[in-house]
């Protein structure tokens, strides 16, 4: 998995390391939280020459607020705005929920990119694009536009539908239901 993310050999091989370190000094869901965040600092770091050089188009990274506080608004803008302090080159992952569609409402006003997550269907998505179209209402001049970026998770979309139908014992081909 480590390999996976794309980190140097010379960073992965203090992975484990690092691990025990945090979890010596915090419990393991805090060790978790930060360890993920010296990762995702590192990636962007890696990736921020790129994110320079392109004008900020390509080399953005992603960041994750805590699932956990998925309607907590507050929760989600303070973790969001910590984020985007780190590095120029992240989008914070937000998810698709009532307080996430207002997370994103705020941020886009503050001048913060944020990645919505966890959008099922299109209404959901046209959803997250007006909370930006208003928040880039609110957005001081000064400020350049953030980013959005709006993730349809089609592949479980999939997966519901294969449930629906075989719960159903609907007559529908997995072909249909791929295309």
């Amino acid at each position: 998995a480590q390999a996976a993310i794309g980190l140097p050999p010379k960073v992965q091989a203090c992975i484990p390391r690092r691990a025990g370190e945090l979890i010596r000094r915090y419990d393991l869901e805090e060790a978790t939280l930060r360890l993920a965040e010296e990762l995702r600092l590192e990636v962007a770091r890696l990736a921020l020459p790129l994110f320079e050089s392109s004008g900020g188009e390509y080399g953005i990274t992603c960041g994750q607020v805590d699932p956990r506080a998925g309607d907590d608004v507050d929760a989600m803008v303070a973790a969001a705005q910590r984020l985007a302090r780190l590095t120029p080159n992240l989008s914070v992952k937000i998810p698709v929920t009532a307080g996430g569609v207002e997370a994103i409402r705020e941020l886009t006003a503050q001048g913060i990119c944020t990645t919505a997550t966890v959008s099922f269907s299109v209404p959901q998505v046209v959803t997250v694009c007006d909370a930006y179209r208003d928040g880039l209402r609110r957005l001081p001049a000064h400020l350049r536009p953030p980013r959005l970026q709006a993730v349809l998770m089609v592949g479980r979309l999939d997966d519901h539908l294969r449930i629906w139908v075989e719960e159903h014992d609907a007559d529908i081909p997995e072909e249909v239901i791929a295309q």
